[in-house]
């Protein structure tokens, strides 16, 4: 089970490029400063710049980048110390995950927050196979199965042909 899990790099670049899609959104949303209420008149230096925008797009990009290498550094590791492909590295993975993105806000409250929200829901995630859904063949059948049950039929009404 474990050779078909993204490594550390696939895992960083992958984590790289929604960062940086997720900055292009935030750059292109952020609106410029301007001198008038009304907004008629807008000064060229008011306006955002290609600076500005590789700024939101390389700054997002590094950091979906580090949680993502913060996660499978932690589950790594966990598995190394373990030897076992079960939920405690899934947990390590998010917790370490959640630690990145708690240590950029600043605040205890907030990092400890975030590594026991970002551990719960990997934990979760893994317990249910990255779906909710435990057998898709039962799903499956459940949602779009014929039915071959034929209901009973009361005394004295006429049976179908």
């Amino acid at each position: 089970m474990g050779a078909d899990k993204p490594g550390l790099i696939m895992n960083t670049m992958v984590g790289a490029g929604v960062g940086g899609m997720y900055g292009s959104v935030v750059s292109a949303w952020t609106a410029p400063p301007t001198n008038k209420l009304d907004g008629i008149e807008i000064r060229q230096d008011a306006l955002p710049s290609l600076r500005t925008m590789w700024k939101h797009v390389g700054g997002q990009a590094l950091i979906f980048a580090g949680v993502a290498a913060a996660f499978s550094i932690g589950e790594a590791a966990a598995k190394a110390a373990t030897g076992r492909d079960d939920v405690v590295p899934a947990i390590c993975g998010g917790a370490s995950a959640g630690l990145a993105v708690g240590l950029r806000q600043k605040t205890f409250g907030h990092m400890m927050a975030l590594t026991v929200g970002f551990a719960t829901l990997t934990g979760v995630l893994h317990v249910a196979h990255g779906s909710f859904v435990q057998d898709p063949d039962a799903q499956h059948k459940r949602l779009y199965g014929v039915r071959t049950e034929v209901a009973p039929v009361p005394e004295g009404a006429p049976r179908p042909q």
